[in-house]
C-alpha cells in the first residue's frame, strides 16, 4: 500500500492512501540526545478510535491540497492568498517559573526571549546566518516562508504589553496529558497560564516541561487539523534550556530551533521522514524533502552526502523538521512553505491571523453634535502612535492621536448620509462606516428568525407571538418622541396574493399563507437624533423556544434553560424543545466556547470560569429555526 501510494503522490486521491499509513496527532521533543515523536497513531487505528480527529485530519490535507494546486497554477487571480505576501504573527509567550528572580532558572532573561523571536524571524525569512551549509544539491529548494514573529504589544483587553507574561507556579514540570497536547501548563487553575485568543496570539509556554521516557521533554505542538476542535490550549511549548540561545539554554539544543521546529508543526509542517523509522515509503507530504530511513540523531556529526539511505543521494538532515542538532539545522523547503501559508488561506485553520491584523472598532458614539471614540486594535507594535486617520463624507474628525480618533464632528448643517473612517499603516488599513444626521448610531436592528417571547435591544424591544399563519408585534423604544410609522413588509420567501401584512401606531400583524415563511419588516420611530429605522426579521407561524440565562452577572457558570410558549390548541400538551447549539462570544465577537444541546434537554450548564472578568459576553443560541442572542457580563 505505501509502495503504491509513494509511487503516485503527484494525484492526491491517491495521497491519501499514503496518509492512511501515518497521523500525527501529537508532537514531542525529548532531550538525551535524541528528538522524538511520543504520539505517533496509524490513521486507521485513529479512525478506529477517534473517527473526528481522523475526519479532521483527512479535510486539512485536503485543504491543503487544494491551496498547492492553486499556487503552482500558473494564472497568480487563482492563488488563494498572496504567495509573497508577508504574513505577522503576534506571539505571547508564557515564562511559567517557580518563583526564582529573572534571569535564575526557568524564569529566564527578557534578552534570551527576544533573542528567540530574532531566530524564528531569520529561520523562516531565509535570513539565518548558517544558511551558508545548505549543500549546492538543495539550494533550488530551499524557501524563504515570508512569516514573521513579534511579542504582542496589545493584551486581549487592549492595553499594552510587551508580549511577556509571567506567572509563578508550584508545579514542578509538565507533560502533555492527551494526544491532543493539553497540558496543566496551559491552565492557569492548574498552575499554567490560560491562553490569550489563539486566533490572535501564538501561545508560546516556556517552562520545565518534564522527563519522559528515560530524557528531558523538549518542546510539544498542538497541530492545526485540531484547532476548531481545541482552540483554548493551541500553541507550543518548550523546556526554557532549549528555548532561544545564550542565556539559560544547553547544547546541543541551543540555537533557539526547538521552536522553530515545533511552530513548523504548529503549522502543518511534518517530520521530513513521515514519522515512519524502518520504510522508505513513509511521506511528509513534501514532493521536495527526499524520503530517507528514519529521523537524523542529535547525537551525530551528519555530513553531506554521506549521510544518505533509501537511495536519495543524501538525507536533508539540515531542515528543520528533521532531528539534527540546533546547529545542523538551517532550512525550510518550498513545499514547506507552501504547507504553512495554506493554513492562512480563507477557511483556514489559522485564518484568524489574517482577519485580525489591523481592525478598527466603535467603542463609543453618540447621536449629538459632535460623538465618536473609534480605537484601532492591532498587533504590530511598530503601528503605534503612526497610524494615519481619514474621514469621508459628510463628518470631520477631531484630534486623532496615535491608536485612538476621538469626536468625530458633523457639519453644522447637520447634513444626512454616512461616513466612513479609515485607519491605515504601512500597507493594511481597516474602514468603520457610520450614519451620519438624523438617526445618528442607531440606525438598523436586526434581531434575525426571532418570532415569539421579548426580544430587547439596547435601545428598544419587540414582543412578538405567532398564531398558526398569523404572526403579531408591538414595538417599544427607549428615548422614542412619537408611535412608530412607515410600517412596510420588505421581503417574504413566499408572498403571494393570500400574504396580509399592516401596521399602525406600535404594532403590526402579518398573514403568511407558508408556515415557517421567513419575513422581514420595517418601520421607523421618530427619535430625539431623528427618525430611527427599525427592521425585524422572523419566521412566521412557528413557535421558538424562549431562553433564559442566569446567574447574571456571572461567575464561574451560566445556565441557559429552553422553554416554549403553550400551544393555544393543546394546553396540557408539553411541546418538544428542540436541539440547539449554543456559541459564547466576546466584545470582540471572537467565538470563546460552543456547545451543542441535545433535544428536550432543557437546561445547561456551561463553565465560564476560565473567561476573562469584568467583561461583556454575547451567547448565541441556534436552533434549526431560530436564532436568538443573550448578553451576559462575567464578574
Amino acid at each position: 500500500l505505501k509502495i503504491f501510494a509513494q509511487n503516485f503522490r503527484s494525484k492526491f486521491s491517491l495521497k491519501i492512501f499514503a496518509l492512511a499509513t501515518i497521523a500525527i496527532l501529537a508532537h514531542v521533543e525529548m532531550t538525551a540526545q535524541v528528538r522524538r515523536c511520543n504520539t505517533i497513531l496509524d490513521p486507521q487505528e485513529l479512525r478506529k478510535q477517534n473517527r473526528a480527529a481522523f475526519d479532521r485530519l483527512m479535510e486539512l490535507e485536503r485543504f491543503t491540497e487544494a491551496y498547492r494546486q492553486k499556487v503552482n497554477n500558473a494564472d497568480p487571480n487563482e492563488r488563494l492568498i498572496n504567495e509573497n505576501g508577508l504574513i505577522t504573527i503576534p506571539v505571547v509567550v508564557h515564562i511559567v517559573h517557580n518563583g526564582t528572580a529573572i534571569g535564575v532558572g526557568r524564569n529566564i532573561p527578557d534578552a534570551q526571549i527576544i533573542n528567540q523571536i530574532n531566530i524564528l524571524n531569520q529561520d523562516f525569512r531565509r535570513l539565518n546566518p548558517d544558511a551558508n551549509q545548505t549543500p549546492a544539491a538543495f539550494a533550488n529548494r530551499v524557501a524563504d516562508v515570508n512569516i514573521e514573529f513579534r511579542l504582542a504589544c496589545i493584551n486581549p483587553q487592549g492595553l499594552g504589553t510587551n508580549g511577556i507574561n509571567r506567572i509563578q507556579s508550584n508545579v514542578n514540570s509538565f507533560l502533555p496529558t492527551n494526544q491532543q497536547n493539553d497540558s496543566p501548563l496551559k491552565h492557569t487553575n492548574q498552575g499554567g497560564a490560560d491562553a490569550w485568543p489563539t486566533d490572535r496570539y501564538l501561545n508560546i509556554w516556556v517552562s520545565r516541561l518534564g522527563l519522559l521516557s528515560g530524557g528531558q521533554l523538549l518542546g510539544f505542538a498542538t497541530n492545526p487539523f485540531n484547532y476548531a476542535a481545541f482552540p483554548d490550549i493551541d500553541g507550543i511549548a518548550v523546556d526554557f534550556e532549549s528555548f532561544g540561545s545564550g542565556g539559560n539554554t544547553v547544547a546541543p539544543f541551543d540555537l533557539g530551533r526547538t521552536a522553530t521546529h515545533e511552530i513548523g508543526h504548529w503549522l502543518n509542517a511534518r517530520h521530513i521522514w513521515g514519522d515512519g523509522s524502518t520504510s522508505c515509503n513513509d511521506t511528509d507530504e513534501c514532493d521536495d524533502t527526499p524520503n530517507q530511513l528514519g529521523f537524523t540523531s542529535p547525537g551525530i556529526t551528519p555530513v553531506f552526502p554521506n549521510n544518505a539511505s533509501c537511495g536519495n543521494g543524501g538525507d536533508m538532515f539540515m531542515n528543520y523538521m528533521d532531528y539534527s542538532a540546533d546547529r545542523f539545522m538551517n532550512l525550510f523547503t518550498n513545499d514547506q512553505a507552501i504547507r504553512m501559508r495554506a493554513v492562512f488561506q480563507s477557511g483556514g485553520p489559522r485564518r484568524g491571523f489574517i482577519d485580525n491584523y489591523f481592525r478598527l472598532t466603535q467603542a463609543y458614539a453618540s447621536c449629538s453634535g459632535a460623538g465618536g471614540f473609534y480605537i484601532v486594535r492591532t498587533p504590530f507594535c511598530a503601528a503605534q502612535g503612526n497610524i494615519n486617520w481619514s474621514i469621508t463624507g459628510p463628518a470631520t474628525l477631531n484630534n486623532p492621536n496615535g491608536n485612538t480618533a476621538t469626536n468625530y464632528a458633523l457639519p453644522q448643517n447637520n447634513a444626512n448620509g454616512v461616513a466612513t473612517i479609515t485607519a491605515s499603516w504601512n500597507n493594511l488599513a481597516a474602514d468603520f462606516t457610520i450614519p451620519i444626521g438624523y438617526g445618528a448610531e442607531n440606525s438598523t436592528y436586526n434581531p434575525n428568525y426571532y418570532n415569539s417571547g421579548n426580544v430587547s435591544t439596547t435601545t428598544g424591544s419587540v414582543n412578538m407571538t405567532s398564531y398558526n399563519n398569523w404572526t403579531y408585534g408591538q414595538v417599544s423604544f427607549t428615548g422614542a418622541t412619537g408611535l412608530a410609522k412607515n410600517w412596510r413588509l420588505v421581503s417574504c420567501n413566499s408572498c403571494n396574493p393570500q400574504t396580509y401584512f399592516s401596521g399602525s401606531g406600535n404594532s403590526f400583524g402579518v398573514y403568511l399563507t407558508q408556515p415557517y415563511a421567513f419575513a422581514t419588516i420595517r418601520a421607523e420611530i421618530p427619535a430625539a437624533c431623528g427618525d430611527i429605522t427599525i427592521e425585524y426579521s422572523f419566521l412566521g407561524g412557528y413557535l421558538n423556544p424562549g431562553y433564559t440565562l442566569s446567574p447574571n452577572p456571572a461567575n464561574n457558570e451560566i445556565t441557559i434553560s429552553a422553554s416554549l410558549p403553550i400551544d393555544p390548541n393543546n394546553r396540557t400538551s408539553s411541546l418538544s424543545t428542540p436541539a440547539y447549539e449554543v456559541q459564547i462570544f466576546n466584545a470582540y465577537n471572537q467565538l470563546m466556547k460552543k456547545t451543542k444541546v441535545k433535544k428536550d434537554d432543557r437546561d445547561v450548564t456551561i463553565d465560564v470560569s476560565r473567561f476573562p472578568s469584568n467583561q461583556f459576553y454575547t451567547v448565541k443560541l441556534i436552533s434549526d429555526n431560530d436564532v436568538q442572542t443573550k448578553t451576559f457580563f462575567k464578574q
